[in-house]
């Protein structure tokens, strides 16, 4: 009972917080996301000439592989710690 009488008036509140903005429309941008990203992406068609572009994505990938390693290895070792004589104190 005191749990929907916050909701309702949670649900009041943000109504009415709402309601003091102005109407809103969807930017064209945004509705055609699509042409704008193909766009972008023939601006640099050309570029390979001078950029090499899987090596900019393997040294972008490199430091959030890292640390996804990183973190398996650490969750690992706390797991590890749990088990009775192998690890922990």
């Amino acid at each position: 009972m005191i749990v929907d009488w916050i909701v309702v008036v949670a649900s009041n509140f943000w109504t009415w917080l709402m309601s003091l903005l102005p109407d809103w429309t969807v930017p064209a941008e945004l509705l055609n996301a699509d042409t704008t990203l193909n766009r972008l992406f023939s601006y640099t068609e050309g570029m390979g000439a001078w950029i090499n572009f899987p090596v900019v994505a393997a040294l972008g990938a490199f430091p959030i592989v890292l640390w996804v390693v990183a973190m398996n290895w650490k969750g690992l070792r706390m797991a590890i710690s749990h088990l009775p004589f192998v690890g922990g104190r």
